[in-house]
C-alpha cells in the first residue's frame, strides 16, 4: 500500500475529512448536496453516482461501465465523506467517518449506505480534483498522468488509450494525479467525457 509523491502532490494516501480537498480546488464551486441512496451496500465515499429518481425523487444510483456513452449519462456526482451520525453508526474502525474505507481489504457493505438513507454527494465540475475508490480489496493501482474510464459500482478502472487506432467509444473520464500501489483510494482529475479505445 503506497502512494508515490510528485510536483503536484506530497500529501497522505487517502483523503481527510473531504473527498475534494480545498487546498487542491480553490476556484471550483463545491456544492454539497443532500440525497439519498437508491441501492443498498454500495454507495460509499469516493464512489460515483448519478440522479435516477427511483423510490425517492433523490434517489442516486453506482455509476456503471462505460458510463458516459449515452445523451443520459452526462450528468454525474461522487460521494462525500460524512461524519458519525445516529442513522450511520460510528464503530471502532471508523470512529468518526463510517462511510470513509481504509486503503486496505474491507467489507463494502460496512462502510456503504443503505437503501433510501440519507448521504451526501458534490458534483463534478471538469478539473476538479478528488479522492475516489478503485477497489475494496486494497487491490487497485493506478499511474500518474494516466486516463481511466469508470466500472461498475461508481469505481474507476484502466481503459485503452485514447489515441487507438479507432478510438470507438466515449466516457467520463478522470486522470491520477500520483501512482498508486495496492491501495482503495486514487487522487484524480476529472476530465469530462473523453474519446476513448475500447479494444
Amino acid at each position: 500500500m503506497t502512494l508515490t509523491t510528485n510536483f503536484f502532490y506530497s500529501g497522505p494516501d487517502k483523503p481527510g475529512d473531504t473527498v475534494v480537498p480545498p487546498s487542491l480546488n480553490p476556484y471550483k464551486n463545491v456544492r454539497r448536496i443532500a440525497v439519498t441512496a437508491d441501492v443498498a451496500s454500495v454507495l460509499t465515499a469516493g464512489r460515483f453516482c448519478y440522479l435516477t429518481a427511483g423510490t425517492a425523487a433523490s434517489d442516486m444510483t453506482p455509476t456503471v461501465t462505460e458510463f458516459g456513452d449515452i445523451d443520459a449519462e452526462g450528468f454525474i456526482c461522487i460521494v462525500e465523506i460524512v461524519a458519525h451520525k445516529p442513522e450511520f453508526p460510528a464503530t471502532t474502525d471508523t470512529p468518526a467517518f463510517p462511510n470513509k474505507m481504509p486503503n486496505t481489504t474491507c467489507t463494502l457493505a460496512t462502510y456503504s449506505h443503505a437503501a433510501e438513507a440519507d448521504m451526501i454527494v458534490i458534483p463534478l465540475e471538469v478539473g476538479m480534483i478528488v479522492w475516489c475508490t478503485g477497489s475494496n480489496a486494497g487491490t487497485f493501482d493506478c499511474t500518474f498522468g494516466t486516463c481511466y474510464i469508470f466500472g461498475a459500482g461508481g469505481i474507476i478502472k484502466a481503459t485503452g488509450a485514447p489515441t487507438g487506432a479507432t478510438p470507438d467509444k466515449c466516457a467520463h473520464t478522470v486522470t491520477s494525479m500520483a501512482t498508486t500501489s495496492n491501495q482503495n483510494w486514487a487522487l484524480v482529475r476529472y476530465e469530462g467525457i473523453k474519446m476513448y479505445d475500447s479494444s
